[in-house]
């Protein structure tokens, strides 16, 4: 299994990456698949404060990546490992065919309250601190179909995981919507994320680290 993409977005050193058996290169930072950029925005979280210490503001980047692409959602999976949570999503081509890949995607700081797309009803979340995902270009369902009730799930799994690991508490999906989909994280604190892109299967991995 080839990694193509790591996007560490945050100025901790990487040495994290690849799920089953797969490992990323230590410390190696290759560009993003359809020359996708990282830029650092500001959360707003506040990290405890220490005696006679001003509290610091935590910054995590916006990671970026992928391509103009289409892929269908096919699996979602977390797990809790020594020094970081991980959340995995799988994807598969399109029986109608497309230039299937990663899709263009963006993991960045979110801020409460969560709304969901296209709606725009608030997401009750728990954490207290926020991140999210948008793939442009995916679905969890199938874009055309010629079963009865007019649409077939190609991701049929939950749609709420609450794993209240150390750091990814909950992760919730909060739209899919016209081959937009995303996804929020609940945190128990802020943590600044490190994504990686694995082949065969297509994988997008966002590891939240605890240490």
């Amino acid at each position: 299994m080839a990694l193509l993409v790591l996007l560490a977005a945050c100025a901790r050193p990487v040495g994290v990456g690849g799920e089953k058996g797969d490992r990323a290169a230590p410390g190696s930072t290759p560009p993003a698949s359809g020359g996708g950029t990282a830029s650092a925005e500001p959360t707003g979280s506040r990290s405890p404060e220490g005696v006679g210490t001003p509290a610091e503001e935590t910054i995590c980047a916006t990671a970026r990546g992928g391509g103009d692409h289409v892929a269908q959602l096919v699996d979602v999976r977390v797990g809790s490992h020594a020094g970081y949570d991980r959340i995995v999503f799988e994807f598969g081509a399109s029986r109608d065919g497309g230039s299937f890949g990663v899709p263009r995607f963006e993991v960045r700081p979110l801020e409460a309250p969560i709304l969901d797309d296209p709606r725009g009803a608030v997401v009750p979340m728990r954490g207290s601190s926020f991140a999210g995902v948008v793939f442009h270009g995916a679905t969890g369902v199938a874009f055309t179909t010629s079963v009865p009730q007019g649409y077939e799930l190609t991701y049929d799994g939950p749609r709420e995981l609450r794993p209240d690991f150390p750091v990814l508490v909950e992760a919730e999906q909060t739209g899919d919507f016209e081959a937009t989909l995303s996804w929020a994280f609940g945190l128990s604190r802020p943590s600044c994320w490190e994504v990686s892109v694995l082949h065969d299967p297509l994988r997008v991995v966002i590891d939240f680290p605890s240490s």
